[in-house]
């Protein structure tokens, strides 16, 4: 049995309004404790791929659906010794940016990101809501493996924007203040283009695939036309799944409690489909 705690949220996707949280499991009443949704800052792992790595390449480079990149090796990492490696340990040659993406594999997510550019990359995530440690992005970034840690809800923002035609605005819970002197005060943030809707609608057919073929089938539902990313971090000890739909944006994060109390800390970086236990 695995000893879990988790944290979700789900927007509306047309507006970004906040429509539920769970702070987290099994909580006793008059606790005051974490709000893992809001509050608890974690790796993205591989949900950092559409947002860090596939996303700006289709922003500013134009690739297709079908662009090749080649999974040939590990990806030696500039300057250093050390080789980021496919969670599968398997290395396929060319193969399109779909497969790559359906598959979470990690080299041809660390290649696209230099392809595209830091600078870019960096520019395009900040535009939905992701923000980068200390301000910095690295090329680990691609994957999810860096010092950058994320909430659940910012990560729902983040995704939103490709199911809603590329239009992001940051996600909210007060629409509005009323005085008793009849003064309203609008609370809703201003909606702005965060990327092209071709963008929006490239990335979410290529996170499509993921549903349908790729590292997120456990999640897919007959009948409701679903896109998201699975990603885990080291060890397992993080587990995300974050989709949409037309209507809906949901986050969920899920944490291996054990692993989290024995701060378990592996400089290998690689991801892999997230555990079952999802579904449980």
């Amino acid at each position: 049995m695995i000893l879990c705690n988790s944290g979700m949220v789900v927007l509306d996707t047309k507006t970004g309004e906040i429509r539920a949280i769970g702070g987290r499991r099994k909580t006793e009443e008059g606790q005051k404790l974490l709000n893992y949704a809001i509050q608890g800052k974690f790796q993205a792992g591989s949900t950092a791929k559409p947002i860090v790595s596939y996303g700006p390449a289709i922003e500013y480079n134009k690739i297709s659906t079908y662009h090749q990149i080649n999974d040939d090796k590990p990806y030696l990492v500039k300057g250093t010794t050390h080789s980021i490696q496919n969670w599968n340990r398997r290395y396929q040659g060319w193969m399109s940016a779909r497969y790559a993406l359906a598959n979470s594999l990690n080299v041809p997510a660390l290649k696209t990101l230099e392809e595209t550019g830091l600078d870019k990359a960096k520019e395009f995530a900040k535009g939905i809501g992701y923000t980068f440690a200390n301000d910095q992005i690295t090329i680990g970034d691609a994957i999810g493996g860096t010092d950058t840690a994320v909430t659940p809800l910012q990560m729902a923002g983040a995704f939103r924007p490709f199911g809603n035609e590329g239009i992001y605005n940051e996600p909210y819970a007060v629409t509005k203040v009323e005085f008793p002197d009849g003064k309203v005060v609008d609370l809703k943030p201003e909606p702005k283009a965060a990327m092209s809707d071709y963008t929006a609608y490239m990335m979410t057919d290529m996170l499509k695939s993921v549903i349908h073929e790729g590292t997120g089938k456990n999640v897919n539902i007959a009948g409701l036309p679903m896109a998201g990313k699975t990603g885990t971090t080291n060890e397992n000890k993080d587990a995300w799944f974050v989709g949409y739909t037309t209507n809906y944006t949901i986050s969920v994060w899920l944490v291996d409690i054990m692993r989290m109390e024995r701060n378990v800390k592996v400089f290998r970086m690689d991801t892999h489909t997230y555990p079952k236990i999802y579904l449980d």
